[in-house]
């Protein structure tokens, strides 16, 4: 069993402490997609080169949605393949990108996550696995190890236990808690 803690910092972090670097795809297609779209709006509107350029600027947003789903295709194969049983947040994206500002709005929507959660949800049924989605409230903030809260705020990256002293990083706190609620909904939880 994995737990997956879905994260802006980087795209997720496991419960085997792998750390999956987002590949950030519209940051690097930004200066390209800006070129384009300042050309568009130079072209005189509805005239052919107008809808030709229109077509560049669709392209550039095609390759975009082809690279992000690659990655998600590729990062949802290489849990199914290795695990029986993956557990993730069941996060609300769009209550996240409504509270955030404008700058991790853009990162939480390119990266995809409601669309990866999906991709294990079909693979791993279809592979005779299982993916559980579990509350996201309070996985960062309780300890994996004693099971008490530690409040922390967003900025603070490591998670520091006052009760049984345990120090690692805040992400992959969380993705040993998701895992713990995920084995004790499907009745696999032996502590």
């Amino acid at each position: 069993a994995v737990g997956i803690d879905l994260n802006v910092s980087n795209f997720c972090t496991d419960s085997d402490g792998l750390i999956v670097e987002h590949p950030r795809n519209v940051k690097r297609a930004e200066k390209q997609l800006a070129k384009q779209q300042q050309k568009l709006a130079h072209k005189k509107k509805h005239s052919l080169n107008y809808r030709k350029q229109k077509r560049r600027v669709a392209l550039v947003h095609e390759r975009v949605e082809l690279r992000r789903n690659d990655f998600l295709h590729k990062v949802s194969r290489y849990y199914v393949n290795r695990y029986d049983l993956i557990v993730v947040e069941d996060l609300n994206i769009n209550g996240l990108i409504e509270i955030n500002g404008s700058v991790m709005r853009k990162l939480m929507l390119d990266a995809g996550w409601r669309k990866f959660i999906d991709f294990c949800g079909y693979k791993a049924e279809h592979a005779g696995k299982r993916r559980v989605k579990v509350n996201p409230n309070g996985t960062s903030q309780d300890c994996s190890c004693c099971g008490r809260m530690v409040w922390k705020a967003l900025s603070e990256r490591t998670h520091s236990c006052w009760f049984c002293k345990t120090v690692m990083p805040r992400d992959y706190n969380a993705s040993l808690n998701i895992k713990h609620r995920g084995l004790s909904m499907v009745g696999w939880d032996t502590a």
